[in-house]
């Protein structure tokens, strides 16, 4: 048993304004991190041992002592002047600075860096190994070190006395862990970096938590204490243990009977059987790529892969990652569902992770505010402590959009707590088709992490170009890529790649028609498609086109409906409702006749079915998603109203060798890439239909592979291809090189060693250099619009929703506030609302509305330049050109 004698100067050193005291603070933080390792699968465990090359035990000591020591930078002058009542106590016991020329109040986690590292080294740990573990515990705020920001002077670190007491401090915490001998490792990899930052953190917040409790001289004793204490905490924010939803050997057929009907049992799909076969002897984390078209299964897929690897390897859990928050909403649903039917009875905790997750209902139906022991009623549940955007990714299971699993490969605050969160778990990344270049290359970086960080990952997508494949399953250690006929599923475990190719079902011919793209030509061609009867969609490349399309549609009198993202989210989400009711599968009310008008918001992962499509110009990777949604489910013939076979009326296809107008007045060359367009087209040239799943995969790999498509088309035409294959080649340098900027580096090399100055992540963070962002594109802003109505402002035109920008809304009308938000982009908007909007001081108090600007609809400060917004109620946000 430990009986550590602490001196005087040792005991009165505080950490907390409430008079806690620093060792104490230590000792609760280290009991944090041994009550979270607790409640981890042993596996968890094992990766530290790994790390630290000991003993599972030792490692396990080691790591908790060292997130203990997080704080002590706390034992220096420039800390210890802060609170009065403790500077005085630290002072009689003989810790003293100079009054005429105090130290200067740094961060603590500066000194916790520069004398932990020499305090390592005099127990033992190789010199870079003790700089890594320093710089990991003392990035605990959320900020690692720059070299600049470490050099501090003498009178903020302190010596003499102060340099006795950090070493008593070390002893202290060491011996009341019992670490034993120090790891014989000469340095940390990025891995093992982000394993120890992330945990100290996590363990900081549990232990900041604590109630304060006196200190004697049994450190064993208080230790004892603080571990119960640590578990009371754990069960009342929802954190319990890591254990497998069901056993190893669970079968599709078996994990999905709920999906089934008495009369039709659930039968699992050939694709679904071929990720089973492959998953029986697979006892190592593992990456699978699906490359299917919709409708085979991968989801299903998907959630049967991490069951099983849950099960053999020791996965703590899953996150699945979608292209948008109305992609994840839908996930969210079906993940929930699944939990519930695979563990009933069982607590787990499900999280809706993206900017608008409190908005959406079915999430704040479950989410479980206060004591989670006494309030949590139903087997799925939100904890309310995992809301908070920078522990979301630390709960159990979570549903989200990709740009949150990013944010761990940036530069950002506590990026590492959110690569803590996705280490040793399940990571489902669908529509991995769906990002541009940018986003493209943050989603290969964040596989090599997660492969590095011992995590499970599931890639899903309909299909991808050869190159894009080969990188992600490089990313994840493969050392060569076998070719197999599409569609397929490609394992990645321990470096060896297996690739399975499976029978998809019998698709329909989908015939391919050019049609013009301008607005009254769609219009026409959607009315003459309409009239007979059916469910036509259209699907154009903005919300200008899909606007003005509407109005040209509406004097025909036909059924139309209008959906796009630059509707407030309310609206949205209503109409999204609407729209899949209308369009989705087994919906009773399916009109007659109908049109729908809309962007990419139905493009992906929405359950739509429509009887014939018009479409603008696009990548061809993404017609292949949007023609999915024709003939998608099975109907009887004589409901299609006479469209029999599905055909996809491309606008902008052209004819005869015409080059496709990408610029004004369609703006396709806003939105993609022209040469990926050009190509489209070329390869569509001469297509008269797409004959099966096949077809559709060897047309991605024409259209992103290396063939000369223009080789035989007139010299101009070919001048149009060079000219935009250099500014895609110029773009994409481009993107590599602001990803670069923001990015924390590799995992297994010294990139991750290069700490640069904080990029900015929220509104309130210093050191704004260059934004983090994890998509590229023209800067947008949350805007609410706000009605004048007899001088007071309101949510709507009726003066329903009154608001004032003055008082703190209360949790209802903030809620009512952020469902009438709308994301912004045009430029001189964003510019105008952010540099001169009115003041909104009470909204920034909110974690809700900080980020949302008023937008007042008075006719003079909705004026932007030349632009002029409005909120049409059935349009939604729409910008008017003035004469100014």
């Amino acid at each position: 048993m430990a009986k550590y004698r602490l001196g005087e100067p040792m005991r009165t050193l505080w950490a907390k304004s409430d008079g806690r005291s620093l060792l104490a603070h230590m000792l609760d933080v280290a009991a944090a991190a041994s009550a979270i390792l607790d409640r981890e699968p042993l596996r968890t465990c094992d990766l530290y041992a790994a790390d630290l090359c000991l003993s599972r035990d030792q490692a396990r000591r080691w790591v908790c002592a060292l997130a203990g020591l997080h704080d002590l930078g706390k034992a220096s002058p420039g800390f210890q002047q802060l609170w009065a009542p403790g500077a005085a106590r630290v002072r009689e016991a003989g810790l003293t600075w100079c009054d005429r020329n105090p130290p200067s109040p740094i961060p603590h986690g500066l000194v916790t860096q520069r004398v932990l590292e020499d305090l390592l080294r005099e127990r033992g740990w190789e010199s870079r190994a003790a700089q890594h573990a320093a710089d990991a515990v003392a990035a605990h705020h959320g900020f690692r070190m720059t070299a600049d920001s470490l050099r501090i002077g003498v009178r903020e670190e302190g010596l003499g006395p102060w340099i006795a007491a950090r070493a008593e401090l070390v002893g202290a915490v060491l011996e009341a862990l019992d670490v034993g001998a120090p790891p014989a490792i000469r340095r940390l990899d990025g891995r093992a970096h982000a394993r120890l930052a992330g945990l100290a953190s996590f363990a900081d917040w549990i232990g900041s938590s604590f109630p304060p409790a006196s200190l004697g001289d049994d450190l064993d004793e208080y230790l004892g204490k603080a571990l119960a204490q640590a578990a009371t905490t754990l069960d009342s924010i929802g954190w319990h243990s890591r254990a497998p939803l069901v056993g190893a050997c669970t079968t599709p057929a078996s994990l999905f009977a709920y999906l089934g009907k008495p009369s039709e049992p659930f039968v699992p799909r050939p694709l679904q059987t071929s990720v089973g076969e492959l998953l029986r002897d697979t006892e190592v984390p593992s990456l699978f790529l699906i490359e299917a078209p919709t409708g085979e299964g991968k989801t299903e897929a998907a959630f049967h892969a991490h069951v099983q690897l849950q099960a053999t390897v020791g996965h703590r859990g899953m996150y699945v990652a979608l292209p948008t928050q109305a992609t994840g909403n839908m996930m969210f649903d079906r993940t929930r569902t699944f939990l519930e039917h695979v563990a009933p009875g069982r607590l787990l905790d499900l999280q809706l992770l993206h900017g608008a997750a409190l908005l959406a209902d079915s999430f704040e139906s479950i989410v479980v505010r206060g004591n989670v022991q006494d309030s949590a009623t139903e087997s799925v549940a939100a904890a309310e402590w995992f809301t908070h955007k920078k522990r979301a990714l630390l709960s159990e299971y979570g549903v989200g959009t990709v740009d949150q699993a990013l944010l761990g490969t940036l530069n950002v605050k506590h990026y590492f707590v959110r690569l803590w969160g996705l280490a040793n778990r399940t990571v489902i990344i669908d529509e991995v088709h769906a990002y541009d270049t940018y986003t493209s290359g943050l989603v290969t970086a964040l596989v090599r992490w997660l492969h590095a960080l011992g995590s499970s990952v599931i890639v899903m997508s309909a299909t991808l170009p050869a190159s894009k494949r080969q990188e992600l399953l490089t990313a994840f250690g493969a050392s060569t890529v076998p070719e197999s006929p599409y569609p397929r599923v490609t394992q990645v475990s321990s470096g060896v790649c297996r690739v399975r190719h499976f029978a998809s079902r019998p698709r329909m011919r989908v015939a391919l028609r050019a049609a013009r793209p301008e607005i009254q030509e769609v219009s026409a061609l959607l009315i003459r498609l309409a009239e007979p009867g059916g469910c036509v969609a259209c699907i154009v490349n903005t919300v200008q086109r899909a606007q003005d399309l509407f109005k040209a549609l509406q004097p025909a009198g036909l059924p139309i409906w209008l959906f796009h993202a630059r509707y407030p989210v309310g609206q949205r989400l209503l109409i999204e409702r609407e729209v899949t009711s209308l369009f989705g599968k087994g919906s009773a009310g399916r009109p007659q006749r109908a049109i729908l008008v809309a962007t990419q918001v139905v493009e992906q992962s929405l359950d739509l079915d429509f009887d014939a499509m018009v479409t603008d110009l696009a990548p061809v990777d993404l017609l292949l998603q949007r023609a999915g949604r024709l003939h998608r489910h099975a109907r009887p013939v004589e409901t299609r109203h006479g469209h029999a076979l599905p055909v996809l009326h491309v606008a902008g296809l052209g004819q005869g060798g015409e080059l496709p107008e990408l610029g004004a007045p369609h703006y396709f060359d806003r939105v993609y890439q022209p040469y990926i367009l050009l190509r489209t087209w070329a390869a569509l040239q001469h297509a008269s239909a797409i004959e099966s799943p096949e077809h559709g995969d060897a047309l991605v790999q024409l259209v992103y592979g290396e063939a000369a498509l223009e080789r035989e088309l007139p010299y101009h035409v070919q001048q149009a291809f060079a000219k935009a294959k250099e500014a895609l080649l110029e773009n994409v340098r481009d993107d590599e090189a602001d990803a670069r900027a923001v990015s924390i580096g590799n995992p297994d090399d010294g990139t991750w060693e290069k700490v640069r100055a904080l990029r900015r992540q929220e509104s309130d963070e210093p050191g704004v250099l260059l934004p983090v962002l994890t998509r590229k594109g023209t800067e947008s802003v949350k805007a609410v619009p706000l009605f004048v109505i007899n001088g007071g402002l309101a949510l709507a035109r009726s003066g329903a929703g009154p608001v004032r920008l003055d008082k703190a809304p209360g949790p209802a009308e903030t809620r009512q506030v952020a469902l009438h938000a709308v994301a912004l982009s045009r430029t001189e908007v964003v510019r105008g609302l952010t540099a001169g909007g009115p003041r909104r001081d009470a909204w920034e108090e909110s974690t809700i509305l900080r980020d949302c600007y008023p937008l007042i609809m008075d006719g003079v400060q909705n004026v932007f330049g030349r632009t002029r917004v409005d909120c049409d109620p059935e349009l939604g946000i729409v910008y008017e050109r003035t004469g100014g």
